[in-house]
């Protein structure tokens, strides 16, 4: 998706009435889900960009589209649409703990193939921001699939060693998240 007009430089202001227009179109999201597993590694990091802009603006309308969404999710193999994708599916998730039409939506889902993709992701190769919404995420379906927790906290220890400072900020944060999560 390119800009119109003579002017390719949009201001973030008008990309977001753009962004504004898009999220009314559920064609649009598959559209965009589907570009996202494109060969074309800028226009897969784009259409996830924009897809991570839109599922934020409308979570409900997102929320219809979800199926399609995991389904992609286990495809994704460029690295910057995997941060956008884990994103989006963090997101979903805690958003999930609050709002009962998207929880409802959401747990219709199977989430286990994403939460095996996740752990796939977890991979010292992956781009350390692909790894923190990956164990984030592990942590949110570990709610659902014990396994994932499982899988998690033995994952720990790997993800300590040579850790960048991004990641071992998150890594203290999950024992505070169990600990909150078991004292409910």
């Amino acid at each position: 998706m390119r800009p119109t007009g003579h002017s390719a430089a949009l201001r973030k202001e008008q990309l977001w009435q753009q962004i504004a227009q898009l999220s009314s179109d559920k064609t649009t999201i598959n559209l965009l889900i589907d570009t996202s597993l494109s060969a074309n590694s800028q226009e897969a990091f784009h259409a996830a960009w924009m897809l991570e802009s839109l599922a934020f603006a409308n979570p409900l309308l997102f929320a219809e589209c979800f199926e399609n969404f995991l389904l992609r999710f286990v495809q994704i193999t460029n690295g910057s649409a995997k941060r956008h994708f884990g994103k989006i599916l963090l997101h979903f998730l805690t958003l999930s703990q609050r709002d009962p039409a998207i929880a409802s939506r959401l747990w219709q889902c199977n989430l286990e193939p994403a939460a095996m993709t996740c752990l796939d992701w977890m991979n010292p190769c992956e781009r350390v921001a692909v790894r923190i919404y990956a164990m984030d995420c592990l942590f949110w379906v570990g709610q659902r699939y014990p396994w994932a927790m499982s899988e998690l906290a033995g994952s720990m220890e790997l993800l300590q060693r040579n850790a960048l400072p991004s990641m071992q900020v998150r890594l203290k944060r999950l024992p505070k998240k169990w600990k909150l999560l078991n004292n409910d």
